[in-house]
Formats: structure tokens, sequence, C-alpha cells
């Protein structure tokens, strides 16, 4: 791509490219050491937004353009060929400021097996455990496994619910135990945390990057989205980016970090000349290093639903129809710091393995007291609950590619969701233990109708196709830059997070996951956010 005009600025130690739930943490602890000048370059403006700060403004950013990427999915046919909205943010705090606040690690296995089978030294549960703990306050929690000084505040959900603790009861009918330790890897039950501080939604940006931004050694950049990266032969040095149809450049003294995500990451990669030599050419994109895995390997979750209508009115759709009970939602909020306004959509959560053959076969039960027709839009006007359940470690991949060299044109965005004959097996068992959650003592008393998958659907073919026609993402792409030993083709950067044939360049976010986590993946991108500022630090000897 051709640019009339650069306006030069000055030279920077270090660029953070994203001011997400990764680039935050890393420019706040780069920034740490004074003798470094750091520069955060991101594309969506400063989180000032209310709806950002109100926990329970996730529903009206949903699909806020001002702070949303807005994505949508090429049709997958293992969706029956449907399109799949893919909300990620755009503003200061990435997908932190717009996500649903839930806390959790992912289990001790997977990090095992980043280290153990895929061969990322380092990577390992007990490697992995000092960074959560380091990034993490605790509030209303006496277990020493969490971390109780980090900047990141987690907050345990405080009020149970009526609706809820039936849920965990039906758990309990089934051979559950409760356990606040989510990361174990047995199956287990219980409460979700959540990064909520008071009455505000407590984002990386919050926690890392605000504290900073007074600081003589921070520069923020916002409505600024970088176009490429710039290389002298093989190694990175300057970047280029756009603010109201400036361009600009950005000099690097010492390295440039890429922290755009799960979709922006492995796009700016390729728009710089970085990836599979048969793409680039195709969009006319100089060809810098070939890097086949750029862009492959995307995991995400897909979440089914079972929901049913309530014989009582107790659920989050009657408060949303009742003036009376919404003012004493707004009282609680204001005056206590409790209620739905203060907490995730999903309350509770149940691990289950469905196959004990295999920990592909995980699942995660999250349970919603509403329930909607699809994500985004209004409650329904009837009581009724929501059984969540999504596949913890899919097997099916898939792939994000350019479609041109003009940075404003989104990528292609291939899920390739339940391409593998254990996912298709997986969810459809997920939904069967899911009925057998709802058919408890604990539950059926509250139920007087399953709305969906619906009581007539009932073979595996059946319960599949429900699936393919009405499964969504439940917001947790990854795996795009994937990181894995030299030997592994796909593999783009390295254990310490350089980009494989270049010098001065990482990826630290999420799209550096050998393979997703069994969980929501906020807290584990933090994680990487706090291990991949020390391996730079180590570096440069802080």
């Amino acid at each position: 791509m051709n640019f009339s005009k650069i306006n030069e600025l000055e030279e920077y130690d270090f660029i953070v490219i994203g001011a997400g739930s990764a680039g935050s943490v890393v420019a706040s602890r780069l920034a740490e050491n004074n003798k470094y000048n750091v520069a955060i370059v991101e594309a969506g403006e400063k989180d000032n937004n209310i709806w950002i700060k109100i926990p329970i403004g996730y529903y009206k950013n949903f699909k806020n353009k001002k702070i949303n990427w807005n994505y949508f999915t090429e049709p997958d046919s293992g969706l029956n060929g449907r399109k799949c909205y893919w909300p990620q943010g755009k503003v200061v705090g990435g997908c932190g400021s717009i996500n649903g606040l839930v806390h959790v690690r992912g289990k001790k296995n997977d990090y095992e097996d980043w280290d153990k089978k895929i061969g990322n030294k380092g990577w390992g549960w007990e490697d992995v455990l000092p960074y959560f703990k380091k990034s993490e306050k605790i509030i209303n929690e006496k277990n020493n496994d969490y971390g109780k000084n980090g900047p990141l505040i987690v907050n345990n959900i405080i009020n149970s619910y009526e609706l809820c603790d039936s849920f965990l009861s039906a758990a309990d009918e089934l051979g559950y135990e409760t356990s606040s330790d989510d990361y174990l890897d047995y199956e287990n039950k219980g409460y979700f945390k959540a990064n909520v501080k008071g009455r505000l939604r407590w984002s990386s940006a919050n926690a890392y990057l605000h504290p900073v931004l007074n600081q003589n050694n921070v520069d923020l950049f916002c409505n600024s989205q970088v176009v490429k990266i710039e290389f002298n032969n093989k190694t990175a040095n300057s970047i280029i980016f756009n603010n109201e149809n400036h361009f600009y450049r950005l000099k690097a003294k010492k390295e440039i970090i890429v922290s755009a995500g799960a979709i922006g990451s492995p796009k700016l990669l390729q728009l710089s000349g970085l990836g599979s030599n048969s793409l680039l050419r195709k969009n006319d994109v100089k060809v810098v290093n070939e890097l086949k895995g750029v862009g492959f390997n995307l995991k995400d979750h897909l979440q089914v639903r079972l929901q049913y209508k309530c014989n009582q009115p107790i659920t989050l759709n009657d408060i949303n129809q009742n003036i009376f009970k919404k003012i004493k939602l707004v009282y609680d909020y204001l005056f206590h710091n409790k209620g739905y306004i203060n907490y995730p959509p999903s309350h509770a959560y149940i691990y289950k393995e469905t196959c004990q053959s295999s920990i592909k076969s995980r699942v995660q039960y999250n349970f919603l007291p509403f329930t909607v027709e699809s994500p985004g839009k209004q409650l329904d006007r009837f009581s009724g609950f929501t059984i969540s359940a999504f596949q913890c470690r899919p097997e099916s991949q898939g792939k994000v590619e350019i479609k041109s060299n003009n940075f404003l044109i989104e990528p292609k965005i291939s899920p390739n969701y339940l391409s593998e004959k254990i996912d298709q097996d997986t969810i459809v068992n997920a939904l069967i233990f899911g009925r057998k959650l709802a058919s408890t003592k604990s539950l059926s008393g509250y139920i007087s109708e399953e709305l969906s998958p619906g009581p007539n659907l009932d073979k595996y073919d059946e319960l599949l196709e429900y699936a393919r026609n009405y499964a969504t993402t439940i917001y947790h792409p990854s795996c795009t830059c994937k990181m894995g030993s030299s030997d592994d083709l796909h593999a783009v950067v390295d254990e310490k997070l350089k980009v494989y044939g270049i010098q001065n360049l990482r990826v630290i976010d999420s799209s550096i996951m050998p393979d997703i986590v069994s969980s929501n993946i906020n807290a584990s991108t933090v994680m990487i956010g706090e291990k991949g500022a020390d391996l730079i630090k180590d570096d440069y000897h802080f």
C-alpha cells in the first residue's frame, strides 16, 4: 500500500500495539523502568464510555461500533452455512472493556500440555501460577493460591441467588463437589469470580495502564490503527499508523510488541509481510519472512444453550419487566455494590468431562438466570433461565487471513466449527447432560417447559443438527500466532514470544496460546502479558 505522506514522530524504546488485556499489562510493566520510554498504539478510543464502567454494560456494548470491531465470520459449513457475529474490543482495555467480567484461569493440565506435550518450556502450571498471582488482588477469599497484592481486582460473587443455588444443588445430586478452585483438573462446580471493583468493571486498562499514563516515559496514541510493521532486512524497527486519515511513523530502538488480539495480531503480521507466501502474494504483500502458521490454528469455544421457561417470577427476565424490581436493582447496585448490575451474566459453573477417556471432551456449563432469543437482543418477556455449555478443548481449528493489502478491510475469519468428530460428540453429550441437570429434583420444580432444544429433539442427529443451527461463539478466539518449538511448521513465536526469523518483534496476547484453555480466556491473557513483560525485562536486564 502506498502512502502519500508519512509524518515522522519521535523514537521510543518499546512500541506496544494494542492497549487491551495483554498490551496494557506489557506497557505498564515496561514503564516501571524510567530508563526506557514506551508508546502504546490503540486503534480504538479511550475507555470513557459509561457502559464500559458499569458491569452490566456488556449488554449495551455488544454491538457498539464505536468500541467494537463487530466482526463476522465467513459462512461456516459446521454451522450449516451460518455466519457468526464476533464482538472484539476496539477501545482502551480491549475485550476486557466489553466482556462478561469472568475471571477463570483455565485448568492445570491446560498449561502442562503447553509445556510437556507441545514443547513450550517454562509454560507449565507451576511456571504460570506466579504470574496469575502477580496480577491478582483477590477479595473475599482466603485461598493462598490467589494473588493478594496485584493490580487486577478479582471479586467473589457474595450474593447467592435461588436459581443459581439450585443449579449447583443439581450438580450435588449428580455427585459434584463445590470448589472455589476453578483451576483444579477434576470435575467441580461453584460461583464465578469477577473483575469488579466496588461498582465498576476493573479491566487491565484500569488495573495497569491508567496508573502509568501520567508518567513522562509513557505515551498513549488512541484512534490510531497500525497499518504495517516495517523492517530493516529482518529486524523490526518501526510502525506506520493511521489517525484521522493521516499517516505517522514511530521508530523503535529496542522492540515492537504486537498485542492486537487473536484477529488483529495475525492480520497485522500478514499485512507486514509475515505469513504464508501464497496468501501474501495473492494480496500483493511483499514477503519479509514466510511463517505458514500466522493466522492458522484458530481456536474458539462454541456454546450451545438449553433454555427453560420458569414457573416462578424469580429470573432477570421478570426484574426487567417490573419497574419496582428495577428500582430495587439500581438501589442495591448504588448503595450496596451487589445485585445483577454488578455481576457477570454467568453466575455459576460446572465442569464435566462427557467422556472419561479424553480431556478434549471437557465441558463448561454456565448458568444464566435469564433467557434471550440470541446474544445482544432484549431479554424475553417471560420467566426463564439458560444453561449454556461449551467444549473446553475443541479439536476443530480454523484460520484468519487477510483479504486485501488494505488495512481497512476486515480479514477472513473461518472458525471451522464442529469439523472434528470428537467435537460433534462432545456438543451432543453436553446437551444430554444439560438435560440431566434440568431433570434433577433441585431444578425440575422450577421448569414449566423446555424451550430449546425442545423436548421433541432427542436423537444424536437431531441434537447435532440443533447445534449446527443455533450454536454460537462464547467469544474466546485464540491461538492464531501459536507458541511452539522451532520444528513446528505452524509455530509463529518461540517460548520467549519472539517471532521466528525476525529480530526485535514479539507477540504477546491470546493469539500465542498453542491450544485454547478450558475456560474464559481473559485471565490467561493477562497472565500472558505479565510473563511476556518479564521475558522482555530479562533480555534487557531490567
